[in-house]
């Protein structure tokens, strides 16, 4: 007999993938803490970059037969993407060691030259104490097609929050890639209970400050990226002999901010490609810090219900690449 399921079903279990005893390309289950990651809507993961195929005509016919398609499954990669309300500690710092270089991230996330360096934790069998990787395991309603996506990487981690959108919460999505082919049957893994227990948002920052004036702000995002790609392979599947993460880190955004007195420095700051220090903070536990970024425009928004101007902006490392690119706490 068919089957009728909701999206609502599927569920998703994220935790950080313990190296010292499942290394890259190891499809066993052992994460560090299994974290049930409650979101919105359940994507699946895309297979369409996973394979290496070609189209060769014979001569003879002018049709393609079945022959002349040749396609190999695991010479690719394999991407998840979500988009997750932040609502608890540990999830969280799950996101930001993912996409911060396996650094550890309880007291906050440094995204700097120093430790965003090119690494070898991300080779194929790399083991060892820290942890670089991650495992999303999504529980089918049929057991039998869960899927397991192990040794996966974060690409990019972008948190976004504004006045009108979820009462004001923080929304976290990216996409994680993996050079491994998911593992599709029944997982018994457990989640651990996942306590809402931090619910922060940008009604509860106390300091929010642009090159050191005080502003109003009505939404802020900021993108981080960390790009790493498979290289190689290896086995008879052809999957990745692990990553190579060497490619340019980024950090851009765009703070949008209430028009007056102090807003309007911000148009001479972007004419002068001044080092701006951008600064979100609520006590020790919550804040966003860009430490040198360079504005990059001036958007003005003059709605008869109030005059706002949003302001892009990358980050640098400052002058002579004395600061690191941002620092995030979500302790």
């Amino acid at each position: 007999m068919a089957e009728n399921y909701s999206g609502r079903e599927y569920t998703v279990t994220l935790g950080t993938q313990d190296q010292s005893s499942q290394a890259i390309g190891n499809a066993s289950v052992n994460l560090i803490a299994n974290h049930v990651f409650r979101l919105q809507t359940v994507n699946d993961i895309s297979f369409d970059e996973a394979f290496t195929t070609a189209d060769i005509r014979r001569s003879g016919r002018r049709a393609m037969t079945a022959e002349d398609r040749f396609q190999k499954y695991g010479g690719g990669v394999w991407t998840w993407d979500f988009d997750h309300i932040l609502e608890n500690e540990a999830v969280a710092q799950v996101l930001l060691k993912a996409i911060g270089n396996g650094q550890a991230t309880t007291t906050s996330m440094v995204f700097s030259e120093a430790n965003l360096a090119a690494n070898q934790g991300l080779i194929h069998g790399a083991g060892g104490s820290t942890d670089y990787a991650c495992g999303i395991i999504i529980n089918n309603p049929d057991a039998a097609e869960d899927r397991l996506m192990h040794s996966a990487v974060l690409q990019n981690l972008n948190l976004a929050m504004d006045t009108d959108t979820d009462g004001g919460r923080v929304h976290a999505s990216g996409q994680f890639m993996t050079g491994y082919k998911p593992v599709i049957g029944t997982d018994s893994t457990s989640p651990a209970t996942t306590d809402a227990d931090w619910v922060n948002g940008i009604f509860d920052l106390t300091t929010l400050e642009v090159g050191g004036h005080a502003v109003i702000v009505k939404a802020f995002n900021i993108n981080l990226e960390n790009p790493a790609n498979r290289i190689g392979w290896q086995g008879s599947d052809g999957e990745a002999d692990g990553y190579t993460r060497g490619g340019d880190v980024n950090v851009s955004g765009s703070i949008t901010i209430k028009v007056d007195a102090n807003s309007v420095t911000f148009l001479d700051d972007w004419v002068a490609n001044t080092n701006t220090l951008i600064t979100l903070e609520s006590g020790s536990s919550w804040s966003i810090v860009v430490h040198a970024a360079k504005l990059t425009g001036h958007n003005s928004d003059w709605a008869s219900e109030g005059a706002f101007v949003e302001i892009p902006f990358v980050a640098t490392t400052g002058t002579n690449g004395a600061s690191s690119l941002c620092t995030i706490k979500m302790t």
